[in-house]
């Protein structure tokens, strides 16, 4: 009788700790980053831990080491989603078209992206830890930072674009990434009223998206029309 207990448990503490099923697995990775998200931003950096995400989780701390390798790529990971949140949301509102109507409205949706308190504060939090973790805070930089700059790129590059002519466009969306939204970010950072950074953005944004749709286009024809550009050497 005490054999047939022991197994009984046995299988239930087994069946706890077994892998998730396939279509369980990306449901875990929601709820990991999601709690991960929240410690974060809660207790910062040195005072997330693995245990505690586990517990808050309920998912086991192997499981988590499987998916992330250390804290610092969980990080990076929470980072990335949040990005891609950002960057589906803007391209679901596009309608594709290299348009002012649609790159000013893309623009602007963009700015509303990152004058959140969220997103400022897990630029806090990269900044705080630039020092002891070069490497992650490089690569969080340019998670946010290229997230910013593809999304208006698609839209410069028009739908149906060839490599060539995204590459074209990047150029003309980095300058306006950094003419217009990094120097409020750095307001943003010292804690002034992000309602107020938004509405301030959007009247940079309209200022300049003129500039922008005619360097973009033109740098895109070239593309076209010098395909040898491009070549690999």
């Amino acid at each position: 009788m005490r054999k047939v207990a022991t197994q009984a448990v046995g299988a239930v503490v087994s069946g706890r700790r077994g892998r998730p099923r396939a279509d369980q697995a990306g449901e875990v990775e929601e709820r990991v980053l999601d709690v991960a998200t929240r410690l974060f931003l809660s207790h910062g950096f040195d005072r997330t831990t693995f245990e505690g995400l586990a517990e808050e989780a309920q998912a086991g701390k192997a499981t988590l080491y499987a998916r992330y390798r250390n804290k610092e790529a969980l990080y990076e990971a929470v980072v990335r989603r949040r990005v891609a949140q950002s960057v589906a949301r803007i391209s679901a509102a596009s309608d594709g078209g290299v348009s002012r109507e649609n790159l000013l409205g893309v623009a602007m949706l963009l700015a509303d992206e990152i004058f959140v308190p969220d997103v400022i504060a897990l630029m806090r939090l990269t900044i705080a830890e630039v020092t002891r973790f070069p490497e992650m805070a490089l690569a969080t930089y340019r998670i946010g930072y290229g997230g910013c700059v593809s999304a208006l790129a698609e839209i410069i590059a028009g739908q149906g674009h060839t490599p060539e002519m995204l590459v074209a466009a990047t150029p003309a969306a980095t300058r306006f990434v950094e003419r217009v939204f990094m120097p409020l970010q750095m307001h943003a950072l010292y804690g002034v009223d992000l309602p107020s950074l938004r509405l301030r953005a959007r009247e940079d944004v309209a200022q300049a998206v003129d500039g922008l749709l005619a360097e973009g286009v033109r740098d895109v024809r070239k593309a076209v029309h010098s395909p040898s550009t491009f070549k690999t050497r």
